[in-house]
């Protein structure tokens, strides 16, 4: 999905589980976020695969946060960290500021088991589970959604339930992008399809 905001082109996916090579990356994108599960059920060698293929993807700035199959992560942290590359952003639990756009990463794989606190207001929320109620096959986080309710950003991008890929839903305050791939696209709500790439396009709300 790409998403139009702050004069930065932001391209966004999830749930690639070992399929990342089969994605087109748009050429405009400078910014490109991945919202975890890279792998299937901790696989290390699609992990490897995963990080060299991303850490060469000609876009400047490279996010990645993971997702509750990106197993590492959770039973060994300081050698799944080990994996990242020097040139990707590993993004969770802490704000980051990139080209004037303010982003904060939660820990979600898919739920959170507390609330945490965000030093500043951030205009991104990533996450990889869904907030209760949105796009979330009725399975969602109820922390994440409070969380997002209070801090109020305007784009929150996540993953992990599949039935409703690509997919994006707005209320007055935030624009959430459920980013999952699996090798196709569903569009909603009347968006627009990027002739080049066949991608999912959303643009800046009109006043931000």
């Amino acid at each position: 999905m790409l998403i139009q905001y702050k004069k930065h082109n932001i391209f966004a996916i999830s749930d690639t589980h070992g399929m990342h090579r089969n994605i087109l990356i748009p050429s405009n994108a400078d910014i490109v976020i991945h919202c975890g599960d890279a792998c299937i059920d901790g696989n290390e060698e699609q992990l490897d695969d995963f990080f060299r293929w991303f850490s060469h993807l000609p876009v400047r700035y490279k996010i990645f946060i993971p997702g509750n199959h990106d197993l590492p992560f959770e039973f060994d942290p300081d050698y799944a960290q080990n994996l990242i590359p020097a040139n990707v952003i590993s993004l969770e639990d802490f704000p980051i500021k990139i080209g004037g756009i303010a982003f904060s990463a939660l820990n979600a794989r898919p739920w959170m088991h507390e609330p945490v606190e965000i030093t500043k207001k951030p205009d991104i929320i990533i996450s990889h589970g869904a907030p209760a109620g949105i796009m979330d096959e009725k399975k969602g986080c109820k922390i994440l959604a409070s969380m997002i309710e209070r801090y109020k950003p305007e784009y929150h991008i996540f993953g992990h339930y599949h039935n409703v890929r690509a997919g994006k839903f707005q209320n007055k305050h935030t624009t959430f992008c459920n980013v999952s791939y699996s090798g196709t696209f569903r569009i909603t709500n009347s968006t627009e399809i990027h002739p080049e790439h066949n991608e999912l396009i959303i643009k800046q709300k009109s006043g931000t």
